[in-house]
């Protein structure tokens, strides 16, 4: 009975032992947190902790810590869950895509047409956790779906109404998955995505400047107010690679022949071509709406302060004299001094 007892004691004491030495141990660690990696065991894309999450990845720890998660935290996060996409991707060198200059007074400037809180915060385009969003070449950036606008689906597909193939990045590169979709013009997957996804809130794709839009378009408050206009048209004409739905187009009075490109040279939609500044989408305080202004195609991009300044228009419209890599007009679309 003596060694019974004897054994029972030892083995308690083996026992505790064990647990203050892995206790003092979990102690000593610097983080309850994982470091975010690209590679093994998350080299598989989407390259991101916020979507794609599989038994073997090592995502979730990036943001939860299951036991040490600081006092003042909410949800096992660093930091309040209002303040959790600043913490990595503004304030801090946690994230290797830091925003707004690093600064949370830009994400705060009250501007009408800046992407900034509390008009227009994180959340109000991206998904944390990657539910509904876009895949293929943009999945990284976990970009919510919520309504393509209409009608860029109908050009983007040739005329059909489903956007899936725009949603899931399935366009040129593997046309066997999409009914030998190929996008029309100069547009590659990630440029289709990056114009579907701005125009739900900014719904300005129109393939003439005839033509009459009428949506919901979103307001700096944050609301969306239903009116009826004419835009600027994200269209290149001529019946590329034989595509009958946007053939013949050019613009009202124009002279410029229909197999021309007309509108928007490079068709790489709204970012490409006109909205491409310094931090675009997230506010830049240097330039107005984004805009990127050149004087001509062999000047570099340019600030612009006002978004009403010719320098907006000039790089198309007044293209310049070099030959064009891509065939297209030289000279803009016929305006001249």
């Amino acid at each position: 009975m003596r060694r019974l007892h004897l054994a029972f004691v030892l083995t308690a004491l083996m026992t505790l032992c064990i647990a203050l030495s892995a206790q003092a141990a979990y102690a000593n660690t610097e983080s309850g947190y994982v470091t975010w990696t690209a590679g093994v065991p998350n080299d598989t894309p989407p390259l991101t902790p916020h979507k794609g999450y599989a038994t073997t990845t090592q995502k979730c720890a990036v943001c939860h810590a299951v036991h040490k998660a600081p006092a003042a935290g909410e949800l096992l996060l660093r930091s309040t869950v209002g303040d959790s996409c600043t913490y990595c991707h503004v304030t801090s060198t946690i994230s290797s895509k830091t925003v707004y200059d690093g600064s949370t007074l830009k994400y705060t400037t009250e501007d009408d047409h800046g992407h900034q809180s509390p008009a227009v915060t994180c959340v109000s385009c991206h998904a944390v956790h990657g539910a509904n969003t876009f895949g293929g070449p943009r999945s990284a950036k976990i970009l919510k779906v919520w309504g393509i606008q209409a009608t860029f689906v109908l050009y983007a597909t040739d005329g059909s109404t489903d956007a899936s193939a725009i949603v899931n990045g399935v366009g040129p590169r593997d046309p066997a998955f999409n009914n030998g979709y190929f996008w029309p013009g100069e547009w590659d997957t990630s440029d289709v995505q990056d114009a579907a996804f701005c125009t739900q809130c900014h719904p300005y794709y129109s393939d003439a400047s005839e033509t009459l839009v009428t949506a919901d378009v979103m307001q700096s408050n944050g609301t969306t107010v239903t009116s009826s206009f004419k835009t600027h048209p994200l269209k290149k004409p001529g019946g590329e690679g034989g595509r009958a739905y946007y053939e013949g187009f050019s613009a009202q009075g124009s002279t410029v022949p229909s197999d021309q490109a007309v509108a928007v040279y490079s068709t790489r939609g709204c970012y490409w071509t006109c909205h491409r500044s310094t931090g675009y989408p997230h506010y830049n305080s240097e330039t107005s709406r984004f805009v990127n202004g050149r004087a001509n195609a062999e000047s570099v991009d340019g600030t612009v302060t006002n978004s009403s300044d010719d320098a907006g228009c000039l790089g198309c419209h007044l293209w310049g004299s070099r030959p064009q890599t891509v065939p297209g007009p030289v000279g803009g679309t016929g305006v001249t001094h």
